[in-house]
């Protein structure tokens, strides 16, 4: 059994609601997505996809954690196939949403936006997410 790397599945789990959010609509797509964090984090033994799901849900903004080497390498190497009893509706699904989660790694400078502007935009975005 590997170590859990707690710091990017929770990173991994905030950038993978906001995909959600933009982009997934589909249980194969959120599949897709825990499917990828489980196996970048090394939790698969350890958390299940209704877990993962869950912790999806209820994850805040990305706020500044920084990725090394080593994290960015298993985070790109960490997709997954889906299984070929799935539709090609359901495939497709799948594979759109492990792109746009790896996709979404590095988007950002790594630090959250400061002052009064960023903390209005975290509470809007807070509330969107979790309550529509």
């Amino acid at each position: 059994m590997t170590a859990v790397d707690e710091g990017l599945l929770y990173d991994l789990c905030s950038r993978a609601r906001i995909v959600q959010v933009r982009s997934v609509s589909s249980e194969a797509g959120l599949r897709g997505l825990t499917d990828l964090v489980r196996r970048a984090t090394g939790c698969t033994d350890t958390h299940s996809h209704e877990r993962v799901a869950a912790m999806i849900e209820s994850a805040p903004r990305p706020v500044g954690f920084r990725y090394g080497v080593e994290r960015v390498e298993r985070v790109s190497t960490a997709r997954t196939t889906p299984p070929e009893s799935w539709s090609e509706d359901e495939r497709h699904d799948h594979r759109a949403a492990q792109d746009a989660l790896l996709r979404a790694v590095g988007r950002d400078s790594g630090e959250p936006v400061a002052g009064p502007l960023g903390i209005a935009r975290n509470v809007v975005e807070q509330l969107l997410l979790r309550w529509f």
